[in-house]
């Protein structure tokens, strides 16, 4: 890791993609919303425990010991674990019958705020590793 904002920038990214969902999916709206199926409830549970351990899978790249750390590789797979959720909000949109909207809340807005966030990790998450990719061919270029 060359530049340390792009550690930063990307660790917030994974940190903000552990908690977020955490915090606004876990009650009616979401895991526990009556009007899911149960199945439905276990794609929501496989997703979460999925971005959860990516994530984390993040982070110990960033900031753990091992062989490698700080290679190209490692910042752009810690760096593609926000995006790979994130992300996906775009499409997802796409599919017939989708709504970003969460059940039972009120529209404010016209475009939901978890699209605006969406949108906003995505673009630091790639930030990140923009900068990093940035201080290493200027590293190379000093060698």
């Amino acid at each position: 890791m060359r530049h340390k904002w792009a550690k930063y920038l990307i660790t917030f990214c994974s940190v903000i993609t552990i908690v977020l969902p955490t915090i606004m999916d876990f009650n009616a709206t979401h895991m526990t919303n009556p009007l899911w199926a149960p199945h439905a409830r276990f794609h929501w549970s496989i997703q979460w425990y999925s971005i959860t351990m990516l994530n984390l899978l993040a982070l110990y790249l960033l900031w753990g010991n091992y062989k490698e750390k700080g290679s190209r590789l490692s910042v752009i797979v810690a760096g593609l674990a926000p995006i790979l959720f994130w992300g996906n909000f775009f499409p997802s949109l796409l599919m017939p019958g989708t709504n970003a909207w969460p059940d039972g809340v009120e529209r404010f807005t016209t475009i939901p705020p978890n699209v605006y966030i969406a949108a906003l990790l995505t673009m630091i998450s790639i930030l990140g590793i923009w900068l990093d990719r940035r201080s290493a061919l200027a590293a190379d270029t000093r060698e």
